[in-house]
């Protein structure tokens, strides 16, 4: 998990959106939705496509972030 979260905050893209799966499930850590969509953004705002289809869904249903339709659909998916 430490080499993981390096990598994410060196910028890897990858290492971002997995980080951001394992705070969502609690695999390794434990459950965090807040962080969990802080390392989706970062991730999405690099490019990453499914973690910019996966930040439409936490602000579809209000996971992690505050329920926001506008930005829900706004994120390319």
């Amino acid at each position: 998990m430490a080499e993981l979260r390096r990598r994410a905050e060196e910028g890897d893209v990858d290492a971002q959106h997995e980080l951001s799966g394992r705070y969502g499930t609690g695999i390794g850590t434990p459950q965090d939705d807040f962080l969990a969509a802080e390392w989706l953004k970062k991730a999405a705002e690099q490019g990453h496509a499914e973690a910019q289809s996966d930040l439409g869904l936490y602000y579809d249903t209000g996971r992690g972030v505050e329920r926001n339709f506008v930005e829900a659909s706004a994120v390319p998916r």
